[in-house]
């Protein structure tokens, strides 16, 4: 998180957990031909040069993820507040802030984004 420009990439031979490989930008199984492998990096190093003057601005704190995974899991506000022992003042500023780095405003939206970013299964989406 101090450094937006260090890219991490997985190098795996068997299978890994979904929650633990969020934290890659990458993913290389030994497997993969020399060529794939290459072009995985390629792509990687393309996709960060045009992002990293905004890398800042979308990557979201950890307490901001935290907030938004209960939001995606349907919780209230005052039960945000609880479960993470803060005020509910505070989980709506976390909210703003997460509004403004995301730009997705609806609590669907929110859902969607904490699913493509495998911060929720779906299995965990309570349907209200």
């Amino acid at each position: 998180q101090n450094n937006p420009s260090t890219c991490f990439i997985a190098l795996i031979s068997t299978y890994i957990d979904k929650s633990f490989l969020k934290y890659f930008k990458e993913i290389i199984e030994l497997n993969e031909t020399k060529q794939k492998v290459v072009n995985k990096i390629i792509n990687l190093i393309n996709n960060s040069d045009e992002s990293s003057s905004q890398a800042e601005s979308f990557d979201l704190s950890n307490r901001e993820t935290d907030v938004l995974v209960c939001v995606a899991k349907g919780m209230t506000n005052k039960d945000i507040s609880d479960m993470l022992n803060i005020s509910v003042h505070t989980v709506i500023t976390h909210r703003k802030n997460i509004v403004k780095k995301t730009g997705i405003k609806s609590v669907s939206g929110l859902t969607v984004y904490a699913l493509l970013n495998n911060l929720v299964e779906e299995s965990e989406i309570y349907e209200n």
